[in-house]
């Protein structure tokens, strides 16, 4: 089944060059969207019988949701987090939204110092964390903006979210992430990972837009396809998932 409705998040830039027409720049902007969606199927695969009975390999289980949900950026991991670090070496190394080499950091923004984990590492650490909050919910289609409109997030909450950086960016992110699980609605969550992974980057801004527009002028609440959704209907006509 054809989904004409616009898609906002995939139009949102990951990066200040996404915006351009074509080259590796989009290509880039589109491996965030597709690891996205396999982290989230992989997260939602302990929760979502529809996932078991695919057999969707690489899903994870409970006890792994709940230790990547543990996740807390503020802490250096001890490098005892095996699903974290399995994530990372299987999933988004290869995806190369994130470098484990240590010899690709910008020493303007990471700061790594001597012992201290990148800030990309604590990006994703928050990310999955978030995730795993919302096991279950990960395959919606819906913008985080909207989802959180949706969810009652107020705008005094949604604020502090945006004008966040640092540790005050990764325990709002929590905080809205414990909140849309309440609310129990599919959500796509490409646009809080991009908020996430815009921090000290030029087009933070941009990002943040994308965000509030979505947020105070809200969809028609029709767009409720989950990934699982078009999974199953994909598999029973023959096709390949997305």
């Amino acid at each position: 089944m054809t989904d004409d409705r616009p898609q906002s998040p995939e139009s949102t830039p990951a990066d200040p060059e996404a915006s351009s027409s074509g080259g590796p720049a989009r290509s880039g902007s589109q491996r965030l969207q597709t690891t996205i969606r396999d982290l989230g199927r992989r997260i939602d695969a302990a929760s979502d019988a529809r996932y078991k009975r695919q057999a969707f390999r690489g899903g994870l289980d409970r006890g792994q949701v709940a230790e990547l949900k543990r996740l807390d950026p503020r802490r250096e991991t001890s490098g005892t987090e095996a699903t974290f670090w399995r994530l990372l070496v299987d999933v988004l190394e290869p995806a190369g939204l994130v470098d484990l080499t240590g010899r690709a950091g910008d020493p303007m923004i990471d700061e790594p110092g001597e012992g201290r984990e990148s800030l990309e590492i604590r990006h994703w650490k928050a990310i999955l964390s978030g995730m795993a909050t919302t096991a279950g919910l990960n395959g919606g289609r819906v913008p985080a903006g909207t989802a959180m409109h949706r969810a009652d997030i107020s705008e005094a909450r949604f604020t502090k979210l945006l004008r966040a950086t640092g540790d005050p960016l990764f325990g709002e992110l929590r905080a809205v992430a414990s909140q849309l699980r309440a609310a129990g609605k599919p959500f796509s969550w490409l646009q809080l990972a991009q908020l996430v992974l815009s921090e000290r980057r030029p087009w933070a801004d941009a990002v943040r837009r994308r965000l509030a527009i979505d947020y105070f002028n809200p969809r028609k609440p029709d767009d409720t396809t989950t990934d699982s959704e078009s999974v199953t209907t994909s598999s029973s006509q023959g096709g390949t998932s997305a």
